[in-house]
C-alpha cells in the first residue's frame, strides 16, 4: 500500500501508517466528512498483531478444524478481539479539526517543494496528498450546512417509527397507526417547540 501512495516509500512501519494515512485521507474526507489520524498509532500495534498473530494461527486453524472443530480457530479469534478493542478506542478519541488538516496539508506541500533533504521528506507526506487534502477540504466547506435543517423527519415500519431532535433540541416520541395499503408512515410530536402533525419517512 506504501508502494501505491508513493513509489519511494519510506522503511519503518510509523513511517509507511504515516504515509499510507495521510494518502489516503482525501477519500475517507470525501466518502466519510471526517478524518481521524489516531489509525497511525493503532496500526503500529494492530499491523503486527494481524501479521505475526490473526494471520498464521489462523491459517492453522483452519486446518485444524478438520479434526478439532471451531475450536481450532479460538486463538486466531482472540487477535482479532484485539484489534477490534483497539479500533474501539479509536473511535473514541475526537476527530482533528479542520484548520489542522489543512495547516498539516499546507505545510506538507511547502516542504516538499522546497526541502531536499530524505531524512526529512520521509515523514512529509506527497505532493498529490497534500494537494487532495486542501480540495477535500474545500469540498466539504462548500458544501456544509450552515445550521441544522429545521424539520423532523421520523423513518422507520409502518407499524412503529424512531425518534428524531427537532430544531430546538426537543425529542418527539413517533408512532405511527396501521393504515391499509399506506407506503409511508405518519406520526404526532409531543416535544415542545415541534409542530403537531404528521411526520413523513419511507418504509425500509
Amino acid at each position: 500500500m506504501a508502494i501505491l501512495v508513493h513509489p519511494t516509500a519510506p522503511r519503518g512501519l510509523v513511517a509507511q501508517s504515516w504515509r499510507v494515512s495521510f494518502g489516503t485521507l482525501p477519500i475517507v474526507l470525501v466518502h466519510f466528512g471526517q478524518a481521524s489520524l489516531i489509525g497511525v498509532a493503532a496500526n503500529v500495534i494492530a499491523v503486527p498483531v494481524f501479521t505475526l498473530w490473526v494471520l498464521p494461527l489462523g491459517i492453522a486453524g483452519m486446518v485444524a478444524a478438520r479434526w478439532w472443530g471451531p475450536e481450532a480457530l479460538r486463538p486466531a479469534a482472540l487477535g482479532g478481539q484485539v484489534i477490534i478493542d483497539l479500533a474501539g478506542l479509536a473511535a473514541r478519541v475526537p476527530e482533528p479539526p479542520w484548520w489542522l488538516l489543512a495547516g498539516m496539508a499546507g505545510v506538507g506541500l511547502v516542504l516538499r517543494l522546497t526541502l531536499r533533504r530524505p531524512a526529512v521528506l520521509r515523514w512529509v507526506p506527497g505532493v498529490l496528498p497534500c494537494v487532495g487534502v486542501l480540495a477535500a477540504l474545500a469540498y466539504l466547506g462548500r458544501e456544509r450546512s450552515p445550521e441544522p435543517p429545521r424539520e423532523w423527519v421520523a423513518i422507520g415500519a409502518a407499524q412503529r417509527c424512531d425518534h428524531r431532535a427537532g430544531a430546538g433540541g426537543s425529542l418527539a416520541g413517533v408512532r405511527a397507526r396501521p393504515v391499509a395499503g399506506a407506503r409511508g408512515v405518519a406520526g404526532a410530536a409531543g416535544g415542545a417547540g415541534l409542530p403537531r402533525g404528521g411526520g413523513r419517512g419511507r418504509t425500509p
